[in-house]
């Protein structure tokens, strides 16, 4: 099984995140985990810009916080590839021969809303994957200052607590905490 060594702390994310990749899981793991970011560095591009942001720059943002909140390499690669299908002329078919059924899955629940009650069913961790995806969308645009925005990532806030209230490590209540004062309405 490839698991995700112990850390504490990230020690600098955004310098290299291949580098700190390393640090945080198994060799293998890290590997994967190349892999697939090489993959959507080729296929999305580095310095392709969506509402004034890097595409690089998110995926590996939302992969990072999925990494803070202690989740496994798998979830790392689905925040990688989680735009791949909306940007590229990728295909589930090609991300289940190189990656998996479940990072397969992963990709789907993000890219259409109709199956993201199936997938919920058969894995509720996939809802970390979205959160950690709009919470960055919201902090990094400022979309959150939308009220419509806000109530949909308050909305996902309150289906992750309901469900995995005694699963969660320290950041993510911090994080949680911090996004929900940061949402209040004023």
């Amino acid at each position: 099984m490839l698991e995700r060594k112990s850390k504490n702390n990230l020690k600098n994310p955004r310098n290299n995140f291949l580098g700190w990749i390393k640090e945080y899981y198994s060799e293998k793991a890290s590997y994967k985990i190349s892999e697939a970011w090489l993959f959507a560095l080729n296929y999305q591009g580095i310095d392709e810009k969506v509402k004034g942001r890097r595409r690089m720059d998110h995926l590996t943002a939302v992969a990072q916080l999925l990494n803070r909140w202690g989740m496994s390499y798998e979830y790392i690669i689905g925040a990688l590839l989680h735009e791949i299908l909306e940007n590229s002329a990728i295909t589930l078919d090609i991300i289940k021969n190189m990656f998996g059924d479940n990072i397969r899955d992963m990709v789907h629940f993000m890219n259409d809303c109709n199956t993201s009650a199936y997938y919920i069913k058969n894995d509720q961790k996939f809802l970390f994957l979205s959160l950690a995806d709009q919470m960055h969308e919201a902090i990094s645009n400022k979309s959150y200052l939308d009220k419509e925005n806000a109530r949909q990532l308050l909305e996902i806030i309150n289906q992750v607590e309901s469900i995995f209230v005694n699963d969660f490590n320290i950041e993510i209540i911090n994080d949680l905490t911090n996004l929900k004062e940061l949402l209040k309405p004023s």
